[in-house]
């Protein structure tokens, strides 16, 4: 898929696309897609693949109202968000909004984000 393509190029171990959901009476954003990087699958890579794994499950069952937490506030500011260390922001209140997903992303070793608005919003 387009979105795998783009999560092996940019050296990520997974990429995780949220959308508006219709069904719902207040626009809420939810995972629409994931893709775990082809890195992630190669020998001795088994710890990478294992958290990046978990944390796309746990944000499986997350959603987000438009101006919520990050993906909400890049949906409603159509303006791109990256960290280098996004749990060492939060941990110093560094991030623009609150980053709700904190602590799953410290339990998994996230540790850079890049949150960027496609389509309308």
């Amino acid at each position: 898929s387009a979105m795998a393509e783009v999560v092996d190029m940019s050296g990520a171990d997974f990429g995780i696309l949220w959308k508006g959901s219709a069904a719902s009476t207040t626009s809420m954003l939810c995972p629409h897609a994931s893709s775990l990087a082809q890195s992630t699958l190669r020998s001795g890579a088994e710890d990478r693949h294992l958290l990046a794994s978990m944390y796309v499950a746990r944000s499986a069952a997350v959603t987000f109202p438009p101006g919520v937490g990050l993906p909400g506030t890049v949906w409603v500011g159509r303006q791109p968000l990256y960290f280098s260390d996004i749990v060492s922001a939060a941990a110093h209140d560094g991030t623009p909004v609150a980053f709700i997903r904190s602590a799953d992303a410290e339990r998994c070793d996230v540790r850079s984000a890049l949150f960027m608005p496609f389509g309308r919003g």
